[in-house]
């Protein structure tokens, strides 16, 4: 089970290190289609830059806030200022996800693979609703040696200090087709290491 309570204090700057703002245009690239959206679920939302983002579009609906660090909700709840949010500070696997027409999972899904990481998606898709969005940004398979390593070195990093399960990144595209969910546009980042999508439930 992850947890981010101890890096919390230093999330935000070693991302800025590492990645300069790429993180960050990937999590704002598809914002614009969920500004109609009434109710908006956000799992895995860190510090809450997302809040931020979406506060910058001038979002209205409401947010439920899935975070199971308290170190990360407490730096979340800085941003909530215009915002109507209601924060949980427990495991997706322990939450009754309340239907959503939006969802956001940006830099959560890459904690998990294989059965785990099927059981969330279907968690999830469980609860968007008939015509809903579902955002996605996330690292990609790497391309070149210099991605290969700073893949590998995260994933050490965020197993010993973050509590990660995966050892390595399994992208859930094929999984979110399988349940019938279509990807309406994507984008790459970082010289095709970051990705992000929109997806759309029929």
């Amino acid at each position: 089970m992850s947890n981010y309570n101890f890096i919390a204090p230093i999330y935000g700057i070693l991302k800025r290190i590492v990645f300069g703002n790429s993180l960050e245009k990937a999590e704002n690239e598809y914002l614009n289609h969920l500004i109609s959206c009434q109710r908006l679920t956000i799992i895995g939302g860190g510090n809450g830059l997302i809040l931020k983002l979406l506060l910058k579009a001038d979002f209205k609906g409401e947010i439920t806030y899935i975070e199971p660090s308290i170190a990360m909700t407490k730096l979340a709840k800085k941003q909530v200022e215009g915002l109507e949010v209601n924060f949980i500070t427990h495991p997706i696997e322990l939450v009754h996800l309340p239907p959503s027409d939006g969802i956001i999972t940006h830099f959560f899904l890459d904690q998990f693979t294989g059965p785990k990481l099927h059981s969330i998606i279907q968690q999830i898709n469980e609860s968007v609703t008939p015509r809903g969005t579902w955002l996605i940004a996330d690292f990609d398979h790497p391309s070149n040696r210099i991605q290969h390593i700073l893949i590998k070195v995260m994933y050490r990093f965020f197993k010993v200090f973050g509590g990660i399960e995966a050892n390595e990144l399994e992208k859930p595209d094929p999984m979110l087709e399988r349940l019938g969910l279509i990807r309406i546009a994507t984008s790459s980042f970082c010289k095709g290491f970051v990705y992000s999508s929109c997806w759309k439930k029929l």
